[in-house]
């Protein structure tokens, strides 16, 4: 009798891939959802209501920190356990330069959107508000893109172990 896999089961040979594909899955949806309900607005509008800081109620920090680092920790691990039994470096390299291209365009987002957001408490005008809002938007997507693109790399990578 021939066994058949199929799915997560045959791309989840260790802990590592399986929880860097979750993560990975995670980060993608939760910035689409960020992006779809308007996060960035929704902490612009709530300014007045909040007290300021990073860790505040109503902070995407509180929910993205436990994500991102089991995300990047596992991917780290994934990536190197496959770099040592010599992957295809192609798919590695793409891997490598779309997800740590992401995380830099997360890294300028936070430092240039969120904290001023989550953590000033002077009034917004209404000009820096739409800068602060266009500025994630346009970030974000490309975020998006990049995560997706380095999660399909990442996806054929765990097939190609199978």
């Amino acid at each position: 009798m021939r066994r058949v896999r199929v799915g997560v089961a045959r791309d989840c040979r260790s802990a590592s891939w399986c929880i860097a594909r979750w993560g990975l899955a995670a980060w993608w949806f939760g910035n689409l959802y960020e992006g779809l309900v308007g996060v960035p607005q929704l902490l612009a509008d709530s300014r007045a209501e909040r007290t300021p800081g990073l860790f505040a109620a109503g902070s995407p920090v509180r929910y993205w920190a436990p994500v991102a680092a089991t995300a990047l920790a596992s991917t780290g691990v994934a990536w190197v356990q496959s770099w040592h039994a010599g992957a295809d470096r192609r798919l590695l390299t793409a891997t490598a330069t779309c997800l740590g291209s992401a995380m830099g365009v997360s890294v300028h987002l936070i430092r240039t959107v969120n904290i001023p957001l989550l953590t000033e408490d002077k009034p917004l005008t209404a000009r820096d508000r739409q800068r602060l809002i266009a500025t994630w938007h346009r970030g974000n997507a490309v975020r998006l893109a990049l995560l997706g693109t380095g999660a399909a790399a990442f996806t054929r990578l765990a097939r190609a172990r199978g």
